[in-house]
């Protein structure tokens, strides 16, 4: 049980989960915010210049972000995938 609760080691596999999970995120937030400025463009037309430049600060860094984690996680497991594999075959069944 105490094992459980360590949080000190961290296998590929999960870093790389990680990555993925927060690569999601951030790709999603990003995508949202574009999908508000391009709502906010058609509806509002001219009367919302004002809400542009603070969606395109979020979204663009939150999409980019978003990608190179993707990107770090998909190369990641490319490159790590026998490392992974043989990390699997270590670990102890619990």
């Amino acid at each position: 049980m105490i094992k459980c609760f360590q949080t000190g080691f961290s296998t590929f596999k999960e870093r790389l989960l990680k990555k993925l999970l927060w690569g999601s995120i951030f790709t999603f937030a990003g995508l949202l915010g574009l999908a508000m400025l391009l709502i906010a463009a058609i509806v509002g037309g001219e009367a919302n210049k004002d809400v542009y430049a603070p969606v395109i600060l979020f979204a663009a860094p939150s999409l980019a972000v978003g990608i190179s984690f993707l990107l770090n996680y998909f190369i990641g497991k490319k490159m790590l995938g026998k490392e992974i594999e043989a990390e699997e075959k270590q670990r102890p069944t619990e």
